[in-house]
């Protein structure tokens, strides 16, 4: 009797850059246009129906009328749609090149990886990819395999920092992508697990911050052997950053760096070995 949820419709009051987030960035493609000259509210009505492998939303943006606001809290109803992803890790590098911010995530849990984003309008979409072991429906691990909060700061990451070598940090901002270093013996690790790093200069990693948080970070060390058994291993680590000039965290970097004028903590979201 029933098949299948036939589409998602979502008003928009920015129809186009509606359009262009869910073509050019999620790769939804435009199937099909409307003008309806009365709606319900009484006023001309734009639809145009947009398809991801066979996953349709409808976008409605109504001429003269103005919906309702999203609500902004935990509600009863429609929550959000979530689309599959294949690799987190790519994804998430693809969406910051885009800048797109990741506002929540990415989670990693024993059965996959959770993030969310959002569209111009302020909905909410979550990414998920899930692990091989989840869909053959294997025995996935447990919880406390990975570290009770999803991250687990691995040993290795903790024996690369006892070896100098260089880190880079990518922000991203209005003219694109920033990047800048700074070495593994300048980074301290909290007990909840974030990173805190002295600042002597970065001006334009502080400005990028203020307008999107989402960070990337590498570090390596030649000296601690790797995932194949070769010399040298490294991370990647993405997550969110913030620029500290009081408080705790920055009384622990200028207690070790007095020359720092502040401190940026890293809240991790994902930690990847990439070699």
């Amino acid at each position: 009797m029933f098949k299948k949820i036939d589409h998602i419709e979502i008003v928009t009051d920015e129809l186009h850059r509606t359009i262009d987030f869910y073509n050019d960035v999620l790769g939804f493609k435009l199937r099909e246009r409307q003008r309806v000259d009365r709606s319900g509210l009484g006023v001309p009505m734009d639809i145009v129906y947009m398809d991801l492998n066979g996953t349709v939303i409808e976008l409605m943006s109504y001429d003269g009328a103005s919906p309702d606001p999203a609500p902004e809290r935990e509600h009863l109803g429609y929550r959000m749609m979530a689309l599959e992803v294949e690799d987190m890790q790519k994804a998430a590098d693809y969406l910051f090149a885009k800048g797109i911010k990741i506002i929540w995530g990415p989670k990693e849990s024993p059965k996959g990886i959770r993030a969310e984003i959002c569209d111009p309008n302020g909905n909410h979409i979550e990414l998920r990819q899930w692990f091989e072991c989840a869909q053959k429906k294997d025995n996935c691990p447990r919880d406390s395999d990975i570290g009770g909060n999803g991250i687990g700061l691995p040993e290795k990451f903790y024996e690369v920092l006892r070896h100098e070598g260089l880190v880079a940090l990518a922000s991203i901002g209005n003219d694109g992508q920033h990047l800048v270093n700074t070495w593994n013996s300048y980074v301290q690790v909290t007990d909840d697990e974030r990173l805190l790093l002295p600042v002597g200069r970065m001006n334009k990693t502080e400005k990028n911050v203020v307008k999107n948080d989402q960070v990337l970070l590498t570090l390596g060390a030649r000296e601690v052997t790797g995932m194949r058994g070769a010399p040298g291993t490294g991370f990647l680590i993405r997550g969110t950053a913030e620029f500290l000039s009081a408080g705790r965290d920055f009384d622990t970097v200028k207690t070790k760096f007095p020359w720092a004028r502040a401190a940026l903590r890293v809240t991790i979201g994902n930690i990847t070995q990439t070699l």
